[in-house]
């Protein structure tokens, strides 16, 4: 059975590795984010970014002007963030805890204007998780907030034909590395293994497998999981299946 605390914590030291260009991912979700959520003149807004990982969404946010709380379940993956945020000179409420009880590790009476949850967090969870999350977030959300929902739609990967998919290639000083996932379909769920690879390459060194990171999804459809936030009372704003050559869905929601 996987772990993926562990397997996150494993990881979270070299994750911003595993972006083609780390820089070029925030300048994108800057762009992406100003216009998703705005903040007038004098106004100020608390967002919560719900598997936030190393943090990028919730630095972006932080760059926009918003009051932001960042949660995910591994300890490691927020001190990396916290060490990237410093970098960054952004302020971001890191806060270590399981994404279905956020009421045990939110402050009390946190009233929220926004929510993001992207990348793979909703699809790490059951639904029975999913459906527990939903109701949380609408009883957190002020009236006329919105949320933000990304994830891959497995309905346009095709796993038999793309087991082995490159992530990233650095090169750095003497070391250079590159990353893959291989993906294995079970059913329901599918596994996957991330494995960054690295060598001297100056001294002309041979590959050596630096870090390997097993990770379990669950094969949501974008209606889905639009469904579990509709049941919570949310209305479904927008929705966008993706496609073949960009398979990310995308949700927007309103309380």
């Amino acid at each position: 059975m996987i772990d993926l605390l562990s397997s996150y914590n494993l990881i979270a030291e070299d994750y911003e590795q595993l972006f083609p260009n780390f820089e070029n991912t925030m300048h994108t979700w800057n762009e992406r984010l100003k216009n998703f959520i705005r903040l007038e003149d004098g106004q100020s807004k608390t967002i919560l970014d719900v598997g936030c990982g190393i943090g990028v969404q919730s630095m972006v946010l932080a760059q926009l002007g918003f009051n932001v709380y960042a949660i995910d379940i591994s300890e490691q993956m927020l001190e990396k963030g916290r060490k990237l945020s410093k970098n960054y000179d952004q302020k971001v409420k890191f806060i270590q805890g399981d994404c279905s009880q956020l009421g045990t590790v939110l402050p009390k009476n946190l009233k929220l204007n926004g929510f993001i949850c992207c990348g793979s967090a909703i699809l790490h969870l059951s639904p029975d998780d999913n459906t527990k999350l939903a109701k949380k977030l609408y009883n957190l959300l002020s009236k006329g907030s919105k949320g933000l929902i990304e994830f891959f739609n497995w309905s346009y990967i095709d796993i038999e034909n793309c087991k082995w998919t490159p992530r990233s290639h650095f090169r750095n000083d003497n070391i250079e590395s590159f990353s893959i996932e291989f993906f294995y379909d079970y059913d329901r769920q599918v596994n996957s293994s991330i494995i960054l690879f690295e060598r001297n390459w100056e001294n002309n060194e041979p590959w050596q497998i630096k870090i390997q990171s097993d990770f379990c999804y669950w094969k949501y459809l974008p209606e889905e999981i639009a469904k579990f936030f509709i049941q919570a009372g949310f209305t479904k704003l927008d929705l966008l299946a993706g496609s073949i050559k960009n398979p990310t869905s995308t949700i927007v929601l309103q309380k």
